[in-house]
């Protein structure tokens, strides 16, 4: 094997690389049905959403009673817990008695799922109920277990704080086509000095710049940049949909919005 490029370390493929370092994974909650039908939790760490569309998977095992259960019943739920669920976790990798029960899931807070034969832990933050599409065996003494989402739901704060971010940035890029419809108004006026009045850049009369420019400002006005909007409903989505579409016709280019 070559050296390393300085600063870079070769690892030793003899052990799993995972051993040798730190990263940060996901720490999930799976559920599924036991042959007598009570709900099986149990934490896993490798999985992830499976391609662009409603497919998540995740790393198990043969062995374990969590990939048997999804193969005999058909299907699996996710939930995606918190950094203070450290007791829930610890209690669902607690390890089954004597007469193959898990005594420590039965403190675990749960509620039914809306779609699939199982549950969701309380007080996470994001729930997946799958549907088992396949299983991927030979990956060492591991599979892939790959489930089609049929079920969604997440905690109200996490959308919330999302579309939030979204309205912030939405708000930014409008006040700066609004500051760019002011800036070019600007030059409008300067310019029109020197050609005796008519309009030098684009064919619309320099009265249109100036109302494309008011409506801008009354929309970023509208939408929070001298206020603070909380909400976020389709009306917003249009009426700002609608002024950027005005303004990049005003700028002479392709509306983004059709």
């Amino acid at each position: 094997m070559r050296d390393a490029t300085p600063g870079v370390v070769n690892l030793d493929l003899s052990l799993p690389v995972w051993d040798e370092f730190f990263t940060i994974a996901p720490l999930i909650l799976v559920g599924s049905r036991d042959p007598v039908g009570t709900a099986n939790i149990a934490p896993k760490h490798m999985g992830l959403q499976m391609g662009w569309e409603n497919y998540y998977g995740f790393v198990c095992s043969p062995n374990h009673r969590t990939q048997q259960n999804i193969i005999r019943h058909g299907s699996f739920t996710v939930s995606f817990t918190r950094p203070n669920q450290i007791i829930v976790t610890n209690l669902a990798a607690s390890p089954r008695w004597d007469d193959d029960t898990k005594p420590g899931l039965q403190a675990i807070p749960t509620r039914p799922a809306t779609t699939v034969d199982g549950v969701l832990v309380e007080n996470c933050y994001l729930w997946l109920e799958c549907e088992l599409e396949r299983t991927i065996d030979g990956l060492g003494p591991n599979s892939l277990v790959l489930g089609k989402i049929v079920a969604a739901s997440a905690a109200t704060e996490l959308i919330e704080s999302l579309a939030l971010e979204a309205k912030e940035q939405g708000v930014q890029y409008l006040l700066h086509l609004w500051k760019e419809a002011g800036a070019l108004q600007a030059l409008r006026e300067d310019l029109a000095a020197d050609f005796e009045g008519e309009d030098p850049l684009l064919p619309e009369p320099s009265h249109e710049a100036e109302e494309t420019r008011r409506r801008l400002l009354a929309a970023a006005d509208t939408l929070g940049v001298r206020k603070r909007l909380v909400d976020h409903d389709e009306d917003y989505v249009r009426l700002y949909q609608t002024e950027v579409n005005e303004s990049f016709k005003h700028l002479g280019l392709v509306e983004p919005y059709q």
